[in-house]
């Protein structure tokens, strides 16, 4: 974790996770603010938002101790962030590998397309594809919150029929149980649990 921390994924699966690629010199790192007031207002619901810097797109700072300053200072960010991770190619983070096979609302999968593109992952597994350009606390957004926050379940079928429907800019897919293997380590190579590497 960008903190120095290691966590593995099984410390979120009993949560509803945004999981969030970000980038500080981009156009979207607004929505770093409007993440961090979901985070403060839900986490005691059982919502965290998950940030994954990543320069893929040539807007993130060089080092993670700037990034973390940059973030703390300006938008004063308080949730779960990793060290700078790679979103695609040889070196992609694992995570990810799983995420980009869950399709945009179009029925289309594959790499992520900008900063700031959003899955929610649920505690009952379901995974929802957000685009980048829709903000965190959209009124779309915030009734899937809704509907999937731990308390909620019951309500949750409505918004998920709705968008397996098409809603715009938003799909959803089954979270893989390989995800609580994911270990969101410090350093730039990524460890299986018991590994020792």
């Amino acid at each position: 974790m960008i903190d120095g921390s290691t966590k593995s994924m099984s410390e979120f699966l009993d949560k509803l996770v945004l999981v969030v690629n970000v980038a500080s010199r981009c156009g979207f790192s607004p929505q770093y603010g409007r993440l961090e007031n979901l985070h403060r207002e839900l986490s005691p619901r059982g919502f965290t938002v998950l940030g994954f810097p990543s320069n893929q797109f040539q807007q993130e700072l060089d080092s993670e101790e700037s990034i973390k300053v940059y973030c703390s200072i300006t938008w004063g960010v308080t949730f779960p962030m990793t060290n700078k991770v790679e979103l695609d190619g040889p070196n992609q983070h694992p995570l990810y590998a799983k995420l980009t096979e869950v399709p945009f609302s179009d029925g289309t999968n594959g790499p992520i397309r900008w900063n700031f593109e959003k899955f929610l992952l649920s505690p009952d597994g379901s995974i929802f594809r957000i685009e980048h350009d829709i903000k965190p606390d959209s009124d779309g957004v915030m009734a899937l919150i809704n509907a999937h926050l731990p308390h909620a379940r019951g309500s949750a079928w409505l918004v998920t029929n709705a968008l397996t429907r098409g809603a715009s800019g938003l799909a959803r897919k089954n979270l893989p149980s390989e995800f609580a293997g994911v270990v969101l380590a410090l350093g730039p190579r990524w460890r299986e649990p018991g590994s020792g590497r």
